[in-house]
């Protein structure tokens, strides 16, 4: 939208940016059309001013939504209102339309074994990418697109993008018993070793697009409080800095990046100088990138999970058999931290690792299975 021969996402740059420097923004022909003559500016050199002074604490959070909420609200555009105005009989109305992409493409290399020797396995590589225009999981229903006209102003990683998937699995008769490498003669001995099979699963991926965040309030685009956030735009190469756990980096006490888990907390980060880091990014902003960039560039941590199961079988008759079997998943209790948190806005929780990946109910800690299944 043009008033004065300029955009409202120059105008609002200018007062952010002038926010962010500790400045007072010059005169933008925006405000000064789209307002002239408002009771809104009154009292005030400009209406440039009275923006600035009046909505400075949505400024100082490049919260477009409320300052434009603000505006609209008091009557004050010359134009007249803008926003769909709120009614008692609708507090939400949702809207879908079959316009959304996406595009996934892949490398799968697969290596099989057909059963021989006891063993079988079948183990899967594959290096893809998975970019969309919305980023977003299909249940985020009150989300929207920054931008209804064009929706590639979104396209980017979806959240669920993992370039690199490794995928085994695989079954192997242990060589012992009768018609085996290592057989006896001792009967009863025979029916304990014989029919023993160990079943590995094991997964290893490289880690999804973390959001980098401008701001807690996900209002940087003016469209709603339920958008993904506008991410964060990188100043330099931030994929040197790596995605592995620190142990006790307890952030920057003179700027406080990085000190919310404190000495007491858990004492790892993702960086091992969140300081660095967090000052190697810069906000987006709506006038200047034309984007949100939701996600990346930087990569959560790399995952690995081994599960196991033991078998026995043993043949009782010809007609009647007895299986026992153990199952471990995450067999060897491999720890596996969530990735942290990184907003602008909250620079003493940037980089922190402080929970559990997939803790939802019991999360990744080993589960162990026993069972028992009879056959005739």
């Amino acid at each position: 939208m043009k008033q004065g021969g300029q955009t409202f996402a120059h105008a609002w740059d200018a007062l952010v940016l002038a926010s962010v420097a500790g400045k007072q923004p010059a005169v933008q022909p925006w405000f000064e059309t789209a307002l002239k003559g408002s009771s809104f500016c009154g009292g005030f050199s400009s209406c440039t001013a009275a923006v600035a002074t009046q909505l400075a604490p949505y400024i100082a959070i490049d919260d477009l939504t409320d300052t434009w909420a603000v505006m609209d609200g008091s009557g004050a555009f010359v134009f007249g209102s803008n926003t769909v105005p709120f009614m008692n009989q609708d507090s939400w109305t949702y809207s879908s339309t079959s316009a959304g992409f996406a595009n996934y493409q892949a490398l799968v290399a697969t290596l099989t074994k057909r059963a021989g020797h006891g063993l079988t396995f079948n183990g899967n590589l594959t290096y893809g990418h998975d970019i969309g225009e919305f980023s977003l999981n299909q249940e985020y229903t009150l989300a929207n697109p920054e931008n209804p006209w064009n929706l590639y102003t979104d396209y980017g990683p979806n959240p669920w993008d993992r370039k690199l998937v490794i995928n085994y699995l695989s079954t192997y008769e242990l060589p012992l018993g009768k018609g085996h490498r290592w057989s006896t003669n001792n009967k009863v001995l025979s029916r304990v070793i014989s029919g023993w099979s160990l079943d590995p699963i094991f997964t290893w991926a490289s880690g999804t697009p973390i959001e980098a965040g401008t701001s807690d309030s996900c209002t940087q685009w003016g469209n709603g409080y339920d958008p993904w956030c506008a991410g964060l735009v990188p100043l330099t190469d931030v994929l040197k800095y790596g995605n592995s756990p620190h142990p006790r980096v307890f952030g920057n006490a003179t700027t406080g990046v990085g000190t919310a888990a404190g000495p007491a907390g858990t004492g790892l980060n993702m960086f091992a100088d969140p300081n660095q880091v967090y000052n190697s990014f810069r906000p987006d902003y709506v006038g200047i990138d034309g984007r949100s960039y939701d996600y990346g560039p930087i990569r959560g941590q790399r995952r690995w999970n081994l599960d196991l199961g033991i078998t026995k079988d043993t043949r009782i008759t010809e007609r009647v058999g007895i299986q026992l079997f153990a199952q471990a998943f995450n067999a060897l209790n491999h720890m596996q931290w969530g990735d942290p948190n990184l907003s602008l806005l909250n620079p003493g929780w940037f980089g922190v690792i402080s929970g559990e990946y997939g803790s939802v109910g019991n999360g990744y800690r080993r589960i162990i299975q026993l069972g028992a299944r009879v056959s005739f």
